[in-house]
């Protein structure tokens, strides 16, 4: 089975990265060859992430975090974006103590205490590699499931149905 080049796309930031775009007629979706240095579903890089997240860890309170993080939105929202993207790479923090134990088992789910595990200033960098064979189960923008569903289904909500679009043709409804 041949997979067919579908061209590529432009990243938002970082400004002028192109990602390669692949089709597979057999499996009948879409895949791209992301670099490990991006984040997956969120723009930038896993290092912007890292620091956005470790400033959260270290800052007085998430509201203090917050504000300076994302000035250019107002505080709730900036909030509300500080706890998702927190919330996301906790749980992948918390998922990957689990899948390696050997590793992991003692240590606390959030980048600090990962980065004196691995002795390592780029903690998500360092992860992608060891746990490459665990990203498409593991939550954005670390890994590559942008949410968590059932495995059961063939075709996950958000690929496009393959074939020919079939428009439906409303019948003419006359006012009178």
């Amino acid at each position: 089975m041949r997979i067919l080049t579908q061209g590529a796309y432009e990243r938002v930031r970082p400004v002028g990265t192109l990602i390669a775009r692949w089709y597979c007629p057999r499996a009948r979706r879409t895949v791209s060859a992301l670099p490990d240095c991006l984040a997956s579903h969120y723009s930038g890089t896993l290092a912007e992430i890292e620091a956005t997240v470790l400033a959260a860890e270290q800052a007085p309170s998430r509201a203090a975090a917050a504000g300076q993080l994302r000035t250019e939105i107002e505080l709730p929202g900036a909030l509300r974006y500080l706890d998702r993207l927190c919330q996301s790479i906790h749980r992948t923090l918390a998922a990957i103590r689990g899948l390696e134990p050997a590793h992991f088992t003692a240590v606390a789910p959030t980048l600090q205490a990962f980065a004196v595990a691995l002795g390592s200033d780029t903690v998500l960098m360092c992860l992608r590699g060891m746990v490459a064979r665990y990203l498409p189960l593991l939550p954005t923008p670390f890994g590559f499931d942008p949410r968590r569903r059932c495995r059961d289904t063939a075709v996950p909500r958000f690929q496009h149905q393959a074939g020919p679009q079939r428009w439906k043709r409303k019948t003419d409804v006359r006012l009178t």
